[in-house]
Order: C-alpha cells, then structure tokens, then sequence
C-alpha cells in the first residue's frame, strides 16, 4: 500500500516503529504484524513460519534503504554484463533477461538508470519472502494478467475473468497492508512478488492491459520479457479512459493494409492483438488530438527525447 494525504491514519505508527527497530529488533512490533499474522494462518501457515516470513519482510524494508543508497550512488553504466548475475538472487532466467534488456538499450544515462533498477530490486529478504510465498501467487483456474497504464487497468482486467497480481491471495494481501511510509522502500517488494508471479504461472495463455507504452516499466522490462521466456502466449488489449469509463480499442483495416483506430465494444477481440499491432495502434490513438497527450508528446516519443516508447496515458478528453 502506498503513503498518500488521504490514507495516512492507517499508517499511524509505522514511523516509530522503524525509528525503534534498529534497537529493539522485535518484528511482532509493528503495527500490522497482527492482521498479518491472522490472514496466513488462515491459509493453514504455522505461527513459526509466518513469523519468518514477517521477519524477511521487516528486515527487507530496512535492508532496502542501504541497497537504495548504494544503488543511488552508482555513477558508471557497466561495462561487463555478468555483473548482473550478481544482482539476480540466483535466479538465472531473470539474470539472462536482464542482460539482453541492457544490451538492447542504446544511452548511457538509459543504461545506467536500469542498472540503478536491478540493483534495488536485488534485496534477499524480499526474495526469500516471495519464494515461501509463492503458491499464494496462484491465479486459480483463471489466466494471467498484466497491466500498464494505472492501477484501474489491473481492477478493469479482473472484471474479465483475468487474473492480475494483487487479484492473488498474496498480492491482495500486500495491496491493502501499510508497511512503510516511503514508497521507494517497498517498490522493488512489488518488483520481485511480480517476476515470482510471472515464474510461478502454470497456464499457457497470458493478457495484457495497456493505455500507455513505456520502456521503463516493469511490464515491458521484466514481466512480459520473463513470461515470453516460458513460452506462455499473449493476447494484448488496449483501452482509454473516456469519462470514468474505459472504451476498448478495436482497428478498422483498410484498402492499403493500414490499421485505423476504432473504439469497440468490451466483448469484441476478446483474444486481443499480437504485440507489434498493439503497440502501432496505441501509437496512432496517442497522436490524436482528441486525447491529452498531445502533438508534442508524440513527438517526443518519436524524436526520442524520452526513451523509445515512452508516453503518457491514453485519456480522451
């Protein structure tokens, strides 16, 4: 759960906690240890073992905010791309991706701020936590979804069936628990919870929600890179917000083989477009003049001033 203006009673003495913890080491302390202790043992986990989990998850979020600082002081882009195996836990698939991601991106500065993101997302303790964790991960009998775009679109694909990350029992859980007022603390959880989701996937079909195509985001550098690795097949689907509503993009093809934008309704394309069609037409909606990202944004995305499909949301006016 993130700190906002609006959310902050339930975040009433987390702050002292963490202030106390450095000399206290007493876990049980915190304020949310309870409801999480009462939510595992629903799930049939012992006292001992979700004490152990709590303690991964306590001691990750203190643990985070050295591994920030060191991250944060990098000022080199690697060199040596084995150095990413390093920075991957053991996890051997997620170090291989990591590396053709780097390799695939062409500026320094590029380069140096995705390093900056492997390393904060190399805690342990977050890793360990997600592995004893991960059978909580499970989608049931529905398909997979992942999204970018705004967290409406992960509550939007849940009404289709799908299955987003906090749809599971655990992300559920950790969507709705204060932790940490500092965000940037409990960030990478979310990152590594979400490749151990995309790993522990069992099914052969996988969605993707977007109104926005952005090369930074843990979609497009990790999840779809990971799934697409276990030869899991994918359905992409682009929506707009129009009012408090979202249309469902849909093509119209025309003479000359040209895809034209179209809004349709939600049960047409039901099994999605492939990526590259997806990708050409949320291009082509976010240069209309009818939606907020302008002329100029556009431009920007092409011109490459912000890294290769890098844009804003998809909102009509």
């Amino acid at each position: 759960m993130k700190y906002t203006e609006t959310n902050k009673t339930k975040f009433i003495g987390i702050e002292s906690f963490f202030r106390d913890y450095s000399r206290l080491k007493r876990a049980e302390d915190h304020p949310q240890y309870d409801i999480f202790k009462t939510t595992l043992s629903s799930w049939g986990i012992s006292e001992i073992d979700i004490f152990a989990c709590w303690k991964l998850l306590i001691d990750g979020i203190v643990k985070q905010k050295v591994i920030n600082q060191d991250a944060n002081a990098l000022i080199d882009a690697p060199t040596d791309i084995s150095i990413f195996d390093t920075y991957s836990c053991g996890d051997t698939d997620y170090a291989q991706i990591c590396k053709n991601v780097y390799l695939e991106i062409k500026k320094t500065e590029d380069k140096l701020m995705f390093f900056k993101s492997v390393v904060k997302a190399s805690n342990p303790d977050y890793v360990n936590f997600a592995d004893k964790l991960k059978t909580y991960l499970s989608t049931g009998s529905n398909e997979l979804s992942l999204w970018s775009g705004g967290y409406d679109l992960s509550l939007f694909s849940s009404r289709f069936g799908k299955c987003p990350l906090e749809q599971t029992q655990l992300g559920k859980l950790l969507d709705t628990l204060p932790l940490t007022t500092e965000w940037k603390l409990e960030a990478p959880l979310w990152n590594i919870v979400s490749r151990t989701f995309v790993k522990s996937y069992q099914g052969r079909n996988f969605h993707v929600y977007i109104r926005t195509i952005d090369s930074e985001s843990v979609l497009l550098r990790q999840e779809i890179p990971m799934i697409k690795r276990a030869g899991k097949i994918a359905h992409w689907h682009i929506f707009y917000k129009n009012g408090t509503q979202f249309s469902k993009v849909g093509y119209r093809r025309m003479d000359d083989g040209t895809l034209v934008p179209t809004a349709i309704n939600e049960d047409q394309l039901l099994n999605g477009y492939d990526e590259e069609t997806a990708f050409k037409l949320l291009k082509q909606i976010l240069l209309t003049s009818h939606y907020k990202t302008n002329k100029q944004a556009y431009d920007q995305v092409i011109g490459k001033e912000f890294p290769e499909y890098r844009a804003p949301f998809a909102y009509y006016e």
